[in-house]
């Protein structure tokens, strides 16, 4: 595998350990999996190499590799006499051998250092009530990570010990809270009343606590929803350069988006398996761990056939949409989705107040309004939990509703 990058391997000249060959071996295939381009993957070999010599010269196995081997390496760095060509002595160097130290962790030669597990520290109350919303609730982790980052300011203030709760610190507590966040205090409310029901569900606090909350005051209907007329949808889609492999990805993205009105994290998250090409079906993992099973439309699949035959990294990932930049890896969330609309709405040159995947979402919706469709056969598609969701979209017609809006009586004097 060296050779094929090497074709004098100078490189290797100091390192005595036949082991070590084999390690640079398997870190050369692994960098070629991921996508770096080849002198990439020469500079990154160099270093390791770089690494293993002065690791061999002082006598420490790659068992015994962890973070203070590493930052010694650092140090060593600048006053670097390893024998062999270009050894180096910037930063890059230890970045790649801090690299390679990660690629023995993930084949198993270095042991992975223990981390304790951050949940470990919080209360067990709080413990629990998380694992209770995780199981049963099928909450995600952006959502959880919210609870914990709220409750435990709450558990911190009023104590772990929720039979000694009151009506009047949990107000205290959610009326100081709320005061910086404005927006947003809903939240808190939201995220208080859940974790009260729970303790009284479970019997650790007393019983009505969690009425001591009101309802937060809010008019879900109040405004219209944020969406693009179709000529804008379109150019959007049409902004992607289909002669790119960024171009036919986003594009991809695009029509997902604006045909099946997915979310972001819905996108991010498809993966081969969800994709039933013989019944033109597609599988969507949405919030709560739910399931729906949605129509693949002829475009949408073109789309993501091209994608796949042009645009696709060969990567061994189960997930559809990877990085067009090495190294190739699936989105983690689905703030890159998001990412894509925005700079695609800065191609088309549209200006809106939104700029999140959910534009194309709220557009999707609109546009099967206006076309007639149900209200329910809608709901199913953005499969709401409520119905009283769906029905957010019945404003966004204003023709119709100029029709039936009846003139404003005048007052006799």
């Amino acid at each position: 595998m060296l050779l094929q990058y090497f074709e004098y391997p100078r490189v290797l000249q100091g390192l005595q350990s036949a082991s070590s060959r084999s390690y640079l071996d398997s870190f050369a295939k692994e960098l070629g999996l991921i996508g770096y381009a080849r002198e990439h993957i020469r500079n990154q070999l160099r270093a390791a190499a770089h690494f293993c010599i002065w690791t061999d010269a002082i006598k420490i196995a790659p068992a015994d590799f962890n973070e203070t081997i590493i930052a010694q390496f650092r140090r060593h760095l600048p006053r670097c006499r390893c024998p062999g060509p270009n050894r180096g002595k910037s930063a890059p160097v230890f970045l790649f051998a801090r690299r390679f130290v990660q690629h023995l962790r993930h084949i198993g030669v270095t042991p992975t250092p223990t981390v304790n597990d951050p949940k470990a520290l919080l209360p067990s109350l709080l413990q629990d009530f998380l694992i209770w919303m995780e199981q049963h609730r099928g909450v995600g982790r952006s959502t959880l990570y919210q609870y914990e980052y709220h409750l435990t300011v709450f558990l911190r203030d009023l104590g772990d010990d929720a039979s000694t709760f009151t009506a009047q610190q949990v107000r205290d507590f959610v009326r100081q809270r709320s005061e910086h966040y404005g927006r947003t205090a809903r939240k808190i409310f939201t995220i208080v009343r859940v974790f009260l029901r729970y303790l009284v569900a479970e019997g650790k606090c007393p019983t009505g606590l969690e009425y001591a909350l009101p309802r937060f005051a809010s008019w879900s209907q109040q405004t219209l929803p944020r969406y693009l007329p179709p000529e804008d949808v379109e150019r959007l889609i049409g902004s992607c350069d289909p002669k790119t492999h960024l171009g036919i990805r986003d594009r991809a993205i695009l029509l997902l988006l604006a045909r099946l009105g997915l979310r972001a994290g819905d996108v991010a998250n498809i993966c081969f398996s969800d994709i039933y090409w013989s019944e033109a079906i597609l599988r969507v993992k949405g919030k709560g761990q739910k399931e729906a099973l949605l129509p693949l439309p002829q475009e949408v699949g073109d789309a993501i056939l091209a994608y796949l035959e042009f645009s696709r990294p060969p990567v061994p990932s189960d997930f559809l949409f990877l990085r067009c930049c090495a190294p190739f890896r699936p989105f983690a969330h689905g703030g890159p989705i998001s990412s894509v609309v925005r700079r695609a709405l800065l191609r088309a040159g549209i200006t809106t107040s939104s700029f999140g995947s959910h534009l194309l979402r709220y557009s999707a919706a609109t546009e099967m309004l206006r076309q007639g469709t149900p209200l329910y056969a809608i709901a199913a598609v953005l499969r709401h939990r409520s119905f009283q969701t769906t029905t957010l979209y019945t404003k966004v017609d204003i023709d119709l509703l100029r029709q039936i809006a009846q003139p404003w009586p005048e007052v006799l004097r």
